[in-house]
This record gives structure tokens, C-alpha cells and sequence, in this order.
């Protein structure tokens, strides 16, 4: 039997059929949210809206490359994965307007180590070489 790439016509769906494709959608946008929530999640408070607007703007790259791939339609009766990019990159924008470039700046000052003052003689690693006598036979 032979796989069809591109999606039905979502014209004669059942009304099931249509709710079980958008909670699969929704399902995966919330997963998405959530794991990208979980990775910013350790980073100092400035530095949290520019991660997740980059990160939110990276999975809805590959929402829409799952669309185009797919072959989904962009006007489907129900939720694509074209609509999970869309709403992926409205977060993404929404997340990059709550950045604020001088609390950035100052973070990350923050986390770089200030420069170490330069030694007068720092210690070698290398390790000595003793002069060694050739052996007697």
C-alpha cells in the first residue's frame, strides 16, 4: 500500500478526525514550550527573554521545515504545523520586545571572569630535565 506525502483534503474530515489532528498539534507546540521554558530556565533573569526568542525562533524553523516537508496545507480547517510556526514566532517576537539590551550587557559582564593580573613568574609546566650518563657496558 502506498503512503500518501501530502495530507487529505480536509474537506471530508469528520469533526473527530479534525480534533484529533489539532490536539496532536497543540500537544506538540505545549511540548515545545515547555522544553524551551526548561532550558532558559537556568540562566540569570536578563539573559531569559533573548534565549527563549532565539530558541522559540529555532523550533519555528523546524515547525514550518515539518510543514513544507509534509506538504501540509496553509489554510487547513485544522491546526498545522504551519500554525505552530506562526504561533512559535509570535512568542519569539513577544520574547525579544520584553529584552532589554543594558540588562544583557551587565549580565553578561557578570558571568565572564575578570581578567587574572599577570604573574611576575609564573611556575613552568614543563617538566625538568635531568642530564642524564650513557650507560657503561
Amino acid at each position: 500500500m502506498q503512503q500518501r506525502l501530502t495530507e487529505p483534503d480536509d474537506r471530508h474530515m469528520s469533526d473527530e478526525e479534525r480534533g484529533q489532528r489539532n490536539r496532536k498539534v497543540v500537544f506538540a507546540f505545549l511540548l515545545l514550550c515547555t522544553i524551551v521554558f526548561f532550558l532558559v530556565s537556568s540562566l540569570p533573569p536578563p539573559l531569559i527573554p533573548p534565549a527563549l526568542a532565539k530558541l522559540l525562533t529555532f523550533a519555528a524553523f523546524g515547525a514550518a521545515t515539518v510543514a513544507a516537508v509534509r506538504r501540509e496545507r496553509l489554510f487547513a480547517a485544522h491546526f498545522t504545523h504551519w500554525d505552530q510556526a506562526a504561533a512559535l514566532m509570535g512568542l519569539s517576537l513577544l520574547a525579544g520586545l520584553l529584552t532589554d539590551p543594558a540588562a544583557v550587557g551587565g549580565a553578561l559582564e557578570s558571568l565572564t571572569p575578570a581578567a587574572a593580573p599577570p604573574a611576575e613568574a609564573a611556575p613552568s609546566l614543563e617538566t625538568p630535565t635531568l642530564p642524564v650518563a650513557p650507560p657503561t657496558i
